[in-house]
């Protein structure tokens, strides 16, 4: 998925118009500079910051706020294996 892509399809998340937002949504492993890393995406709105905590260490990763009305996402380069986690929230 080209950056473009993936704007147009936050896009359609934003907007309550996407027809499979877990196609964006959730971890997917990707290519990204000719490396395989995974990336976990969320849509928060109310959220003002969001982790990813990795069940199995307990370790939390900060997530990158990638559109203002509350789509996060976090890339993870020393893995291109879907790990279990879950999403920890600051509100605001």
């Amino acid at each position: 998925m080209t950056d473009k892509d993936l704007k147009d399809q936050i896009k359609l998340i934003v907007n309550a118009d996407h027809s499979d937002p877990f196609h964006v949504l959730g971890s997917h492993v990707l290519e990204k500079d000719g490396r395989k890393v995974v990336a976990v995406r969320t849509f928060l709105p109310e959220a003002e910051e969001a982790w990813v905590v990795d069940i199995k260490s307990r370790k939390s990763y900060a997530m990158e706020r990638i559109h203002r009305d509350g789509l996060y996402e976090a890339t993870f380069s020393e893995t291109a294996d879907i790990f279990p986690y879950r999403i920890r929230i600051r509100l605001s």
